[in-house]
């Protein structure tokens, strides 16, 4: 955290919900949004199958974005890119 650690992997694919509640539970102590993702590497199946079984919450995909500065919102204008 001490190197800018702002978010925990709550929300992973191979996860029970015990180990969830865990996760969340750990993130809020901690003070770090929580997230999630696929974790996908290319290994043994599809992007596509991975991603088709990602789900964060929304209120917690809502914290991501705010932490990140941006809104939530789905926009039609293309992201600014900062070189």
């Amino acid at each position: 955290m001490a190197a800018g650690l702002g978010g925990l992997e709550v929300h992973y694919r191979h996860f029970d919900a015990d180990t969830v509640t865990d996760m969340a539970a750990l993130a809020a102590e901690l003070r770090l949004v929580s997230t999630g993702g696929s974790d996908y590497h290319g290994d043994g199946e599809t992007y596509a199958q991975a991603y088709a079984t990602l789900f964060v919450p929304d209120e917690d995909a809502a914290a991501v974005f705010a932490a990140l500065g941006r809104d939530s919102r789905p926009s039609s204008a293309p992201p600014s890119r900062t070189p």
